[in-house]
Parts: structure tokens; sequence; C-alpha cells
């Protein structure tokens, strides 16, 4: 029997067909397991992503909300912060390909394309999963926007070669001089790249804690701290990039304006509330890619095994409850006040609401709490609607 399926499958001995597997699992099989181990920062964020934003029933409410809203501001600056995602994810990868110089299959060099284009990938999947419970004309125009910015960015992937080389493109040509890693000792990224991307996330920092520090008093500690974390941080690139002093000067006062501005002219939560939570994760694996892959690589070149000992860092941390931030803290009074009734502090809460008014002119409901709870003095029960 065993010779009549030998004899069907060409192989003269058993011999043959065992080194024939080995050969193809050798030839086939591990390369396509080697590089996804290689690529295992992008290849974890383009997870992370597709987690996120299509398997997490809270950010399907987020697309829902977005679209009974009609807020198309919203839901334009999500998908342009996605669509950064992807380019991000991409480069890291492509990056981090070239670096190795592999002689792998042409699939699997192409693969940081097809990784790129996850993240845009997953906010059309979760979009189409937000809508198939209800049906909403605002989200099928976002899923066929989105589905078309996916295609755009997927072909961007593939010919930026000659989008790059083209004497009419001129925002390519200096985008080329951005994005090109001139010299192999240099590190992951350029230079160049580098200094923008740390000057961005350091404002989009500021962007989010400076106003609410400042909420309180403009002169604080922590607002002194931010504007000392700016020239922390640029002072440092000026160490590793000393030929690139003017550029790093203009990067540094574009922050400092920036931080003046989030100090004086915007409200506590304006950012957040602008950009909304989509956007805000997406920002937020957009650093994680670029960071996470510069100290894979670092360690990869250095044979430190980098990113394993930050992983077992936040092990330990958990492990100990070092970094739970999550306690509440008592603090100690010298007398016992006493404490405002529910409806106090509610109302309280409400007049602070920097976006009542939002919704008072547009001639909105604001949204409203329908939880039964007690007065925490008298223990009655209490629902508060708005």
């Amino acid at each position: 029997m065993l010779q009549k399926i030998l004899n069907i499958l060409k192989i003269e001995k058993p011999g043959n067909f065992i080194e024939k597997i080995g050969n193809f699992i050798e030839n086939k099989i591990k390369p396509i397991f080697t590089t996804l181990l290689y690529l295992r920062v992008p290849l974890t964020i383009a997870l992370f992503s597709l987690l996120l934003f299509v398997f997490v029933d809270q950010t399907l409410d987020i697309y829902r909300s977005i679209a009974l809203e009609n807020d198309i501001d919203k839901a334009t600056i999500s998908t342009l912060f996605v669509t950064i995602l992807s380019i991000l994810v991409w480069y890291s990868g492509r990056l981090l390909e070239y670096k190795k110089k592999t002689k792998n299959q042409l699939w699997l060099r192409r693969l940081p394309r097809l990784l790129g284009a996850v993240p845009l990938a997953s906010l059309s999947l979760g979009i189409v999963r937000a809508n198939s419970a209800a049906p909403n004309f605002f989200l099928n125009c976002w899923f066929i926007i989105c589905c078309i910015a996916t295609i755009m960015v997927f072909l961007f992937f593939i010919n930026r070669r000659n989008l790059f080389k083209s004497e009419n493109a001129l925002g390519f040509l200096k985008l080329n001089n951005v994005l090109a890693v001139e010299d192999d000792n240099q590190g992951l990224f350029s230079d160049r790249f580098e200094n923008i991307f740390v000057n961005v996330a350091y404002i989009l920092f500021s962007g989010f804690s400076l106003p609410i520090i400042a909420s309180n008093s403009k002169t604080s500690i922590g607002v002194i701290a931010i504007f000392i974390l700016g020239i922390l941080v640029n002072g440092i690139l000026l160490l590793w990039h000393r030929e690139q002093k003017l550029d790093i000067l203009i990067l540094y006062l574009i922050s400092l304006a920036a931080n003046f501005i989030f100090l004086f002219k915007m409200p506590t939560v304006a950012l957040v509330n602008n950009i909304g939570t989509v956007s805000i994760v997406a920002i937020s694996l957009s650093v994680m890619v670029v960071v996470f892959a510069t100290i894979y690589h670092w360690g990869i070149e250095n044979k430190i095994p980098a990113l394993t000992a930050i992983i077992l860092l936040l092990l330990i941390s958990s492990l100990l409850n070092l970094n739970d931030n999550h306690q509440i803290r008592q603090l100690a009074t010298k007398a016992n006040r006493e404490l405002p009734t529910l409806e106090t502090s509610f109302d309280k809460w409400l007049a602070s609401r920097e976006d009542f008014e939002k919704y008072r002119e547009q001639d909105k409901p604001y949204p409203r709490i329908s939880h039964k709870i007690c007065d925490r003095q008298t223990q009655k029960p209490y629902r508060k609607w708005v």
C-alpha cells in the first residue's frame, strides 16, 4: 500500500519523501516564520490595531456615536491618524527589512506593505461591524472613504519610488529627503525623521497634558516640567545630530510656540474632544511602532535583548504591583469637612463641563445619566436626568 502511494507521488524511496518534506519546510515554511519573527514589532502593532479597531465593543460604539452626531470632522481626523499609523507600520517594517538586506522570496520582502494596510483595513472592517446592527448612511459613506484610503495607501507603498523620483512631484522629493536613510550606520530611521517625529510627539503630549495641568495654575511645577522636557528632548537630539543644528532649533521654536498656545489659549480638553478616541489610539500605536522598532533594531545591532528586557521589566512591575496608578490616595485632614450631597456634586460637575453649551447651541440633547443610585447621606433613591 505504501509503495503504491509512493508510486503515485513519483517517489522512489520513503527516504526521498522525507527529504523532500524537510527541504519544503526549510525552503518554504521556515523563511515565512523567520520573516514574521524579524518583523515582530510592526506585526504586533498591526495585530493590535486589528483587535482595537474591529473587535472591541467600545470602539464600535464610538463609530456609532460619531455617525449619530454626523461629526464629519472627527471622522476625518480619525481616518487621517489611522492613515498615518498605516504609513508608520509599513515604514518601520520596510526599514527593518532593508537593514537586514534579506534575500528571501519576493512576496516575503513585500510583507511590510501588507502589514501597513492592516490599520486602515481594520478601521473599515470595524465600521462595517458597527453598521451591521443598525445601518446608517454616515457609516456607509465613512466605510467607502476608508476603503478608498486603504487602496490609495497600498498603491503608495507599491509606487513610492516612482513618486519620489518624479521631477514634477516636488513635495515627494522633499519627503524623500526626510524618509531616506543615507547611511547604514546611522540607525533605523533617518536623522531628519527622528527630529521631526520626536518634536511632533512632544507637541501632542503637551497638547494633551499642558491645558489640564495649567487649569489650576499656569506657573505650577507640572507646567515648568513640560517646558523643561522640550529643552531636554531637543538637547539630546542636538547631541545626536550635531550637523542639523538649524533644523532642531526651528523645530524647538515651533514646539515652544505650540506650548504657549496650549498654555494660554486652549481649553482644558479641547484637543481630546476634537480629535476623538480613535485618533488617540492611533497616535499611541504610531508612537509605539516607531519607538519599539528603534529599540529592537538597536538591540539587534548591539546584540542586546532590549525588547525582552523591557517586557520582563513590565511583567515584574505588574507582579509586584509597582505600575498601579489607579489606587485611591487618602489625604489626612485636620478638620472633618461635611461631604456635599450627591445632587450638589452632580450639579457642580455639570457646570464644569465645557461641552454643555456646544450641545445647547446645536439644539441636541445632552447625554443623560439614568442610573438609579442613592444619596450618600440620606441613602434615598435618587435619579438625575439631564
